[in-house]
């Protein structure tokens, strides 16, 4: 899940719409277990809603496993990897957003850090699973105006949220029995 250098034969961005200062694309990726992971860098701040599909994502904030309901979290200018060591292919609503626009978003909400995210991701967690499930009704409607509004509400409640989690990374063998539980579902 990129915004450049998008593997061709694994990896499509299909646009949904754009403005000023946001951008939002449903990504389908179709990399598996024997696909080698590569890096690639955040042209913009994302935010991106997994629909569908197990992966992990690493950057400079760690690594993280990628689940339906999940959000990931990228920063401006930082380098990341996907990897699906654990099952293939995913589906993503993936919001990039101007380092205007997220200054903007900031300084709308009292006591957030402008250093970026301190998390690479977000869990599905019950506040976020309705902007989950609009990410998920807007990757078939592709309705504009519900990308700007979903887009903003999605900056919003990421960085609101970001922070507040204070766990521990899971293990590895902890991150292979949520794949398993997820792949069951």
């Amino acid at each position: 899940m990129s915004e450049q250098a998008l593997e061709a034969d694994k990896t499509r961005s299909l646009p949904i719409a754009e403005g000023q200062g946001w951008r939002a694309a449903v990504v389908v990726c179709a990399a598996g277990p024997g696909d080698r992971p590569f890096e690639e860098q955040h042209a913009w701040t994302s935010v991106a809603a997994v629909l569908d599909g197990v992966f992990t994502y690493r950057s400079h904030r760690g690594r993280a496993l990628m689940t339906p309901g999940s959000l990931l979290l990228g920063e401006v200018g930082t380098c990341f990897q996907c990897g699906h060591e654990h099952a293939a292919g995913d589906r993503c609503v993936a919001f990039h957003f101007a380092p205007d626009l997220v200054d903007e978003t900031l300084s709308g909400l009292a006591g957030l850090r402008a250093q970026g995210f301190a998390t690479s991701s977000l869990p599905p967690l019950e506040r976020l699973l309705p902007l989950s499930s609009r990410a998920r009704i807007l990757a078939h409607s592709r309705d504009p105006l519900e990308a700007e509004v979903l887009a903003l509400d999605m900056a919003r409640a990421a960085f609101a949220v970001d922070g507040e989690l204070a766990s521990r990374a899971p293990t590895t063998r902890e991150e292979a029995k949520a794949a398993q539980a997820v792949r069951i579902i």
